[in-house]
Parts: C-alpha cells; structure tokens; sequence
C-alpha cells in the first residue's frame, strides 16, 4: 500500500502511481497524504489511462504536480 510505504518514509521526493489500484485510488492516497499524513513536500505524479479533465482537475486540486496518460 502505497500510503503506508510514505507514512513509513517521510522523507521520500518523488512518488509516480496510477489513478486505478485495487485498494485505494491514487488521487485519494494523494488526499490522503496531503491531508492525514501532512506531507506537503512528496511530488506526485500520475501515470495512468485517465485522460478526463475532471480527472486531472481533482488531482491537480489534491496537488499532484503531473500527469501523464499511457
């Protein structure tokens, strides 16, 4: 689970996921990270099929700093 890989490594830069994972949608581990672990500081960037703009709105909002469709 990706979060808990962050929650376990506070000090890690970069982290590249795909919206669509089985457990949790990585836009809401983003919120997640973001919000409960406080974590300001990780770069996230999405590598997924989701191309919608209401896709890429909320992840920009929940502070994904890119976005690359496969």
């Amino acid at each position: 689970d990706g979060l808990a890989k962050i929650k376990a490594n506070p000090g890690v830069k970069l982290v590249i996921s795909d919206v669509n994972m089985p457990n949790m949608d990585g836009l809401t581990m983003v919120e997640k990270v973001r919000g409960e672990l406080g974590n300001k500081t990780v770069n996230v960037i999405m590598l997924t099929t989701e191309s919608s703009p209401a896709m890429k709105d909320r992840g920009k909002a929940a502070g994904v700093k890119g976005w690359i469709v496969k």
